[in-house]
């Protein structure tokens, strides 16, 4: 059976099915007169009606959001450079509502090579920038919320290859180029191999990833962190990828302070201290030496790495 194409036995074109269930419509400008067509889908997405508005670059230049307006010399360039374009903006309709629209252009020459005529396409792309803002937002929460945890946030391969990464240097991680690292071959030599134990047993159980391990401070030293990782799993239960985080539990594990108890005290810290006890400048270093020496089993200065002066009895 052969089949034969004939529009006239059609109830609608193919192109206007095209430009109604893709929300896009179709332009023709000629550059020397400037004439534009548009078809039936242009009217559509900027919901205009045929014969009460002249197809031009005008028209659809007072349509377009004023932050996203070009300057008309630019336009100018880009309409008879003959090289393909495509730009995205916003468009305000009539019934004031809020699109965005892609504008995808490319040129036919004459038989000089001179650009002739632009043949376009305008589309509704709404639904892929608020895709991409959703995006954004989950990428910005994934990079604030560990702040409030001085923690750095990764995303790692089923093989512990890091993705992802971000707040590094919250958790005070001497680290540079990490991501394509792998998360174990960044740890101290000496946790590297228990360190990748723990990850294969929680891949193979796909549960939590749980380990404390060192790695390089940005003061130059090792220390202790903790690492908290949870997979995000396909439909079909294998894991596609680990979320996690890694935390500072340095003085935490180790129990020292964060400034030495021998440590010398700062001016600011000393001036604190006179304010909390009221003394003269004068009266400072003796108070301070028979604090230590007569008060020491009954009272304690200490001074903490944020640089504030406490006094409190002991007991």
């Amino acid at each position: 059976m052969q089949f034969s194409w004939r529009d006239d036995l059609l109830p609608i074109t193919p192109l206007r099915f095209l430009e109604q269930h893709v929300e896009a419509g179709f332009y023709w400008l000629d550059i020397a007169s400037q004439k534009t067509v548009w078809s039936d889908g242009i009217y559509d997405l900027l919901n205009l009606v045929p014969g009460e508005v002249v197809p031009s670059r005008e028209a659809l230049r007072r349509l377009i959001h004023p932050d996203d307006r070009r300057p008309v010399d630019e336009i100018d360039r880009m309409y008879t450079s003959g090289r393909p374009f495509h730009i995205e903006y916003r468009i305000i309709t009539p019934d004031r509502r809020l699109r965005w629209i892609s504008n995808r252009g490319e040129f036919l020459m004459d038989l000089a090579g001179k650009p002739s005529t632009v043949v376009g396409i305008l589309q509704n792309v709404d639904v892929s920038h608020r895709s991409n803002e959703l995006i954004d937002d989950y990428l910005q929460r994934l990079a604030t919320m560990p702040k409030l945890f001085h923690a750095a946030a990764w995303i790692a391969t089923p093989d512990a290859i890091l993705t992802y990464v971000s707040n590094w240097e919250a958790a005070s991680l001497a680290l540079a180029e990490t991501v394509g690292s792998k998360l174990m071959d960044l740890l101290h030599q000496d946790d590297q191999a228990h360190s990748r134990a723990i990850w294969q047993a929680a891949k193979e159980r796909g549960e939590e990833f749980i380990c404390e391990h060192r790695m390089l401070h940005n003061d130059g030293s090792y220390h202790w962190y903790r690492s908290n990782a949870l997979p995000a799993k396909s439909m079909d239960g294998s894991i596609r990828e680990w979320a996690g985080l890694t935390v500072d539990i340095h003085y935490e594990k180790t129990g020292e302070s964060f400034q030495k108890a021998d440590a010398a005290a700062t001016g600011a810290q000393i001036r604190a201290a006179r304010s909390i006890l009221r003394l003269s400048v004068k009266e400072t270093p003796t108070a301070l030496q028979r604090t230590n020496k007569t008060s020491a089993p009954n009272c304690e200065l200490n001074w903490k790495s944020a640089g504030r002066f406490s006094y409190f009895p002991r007991g």
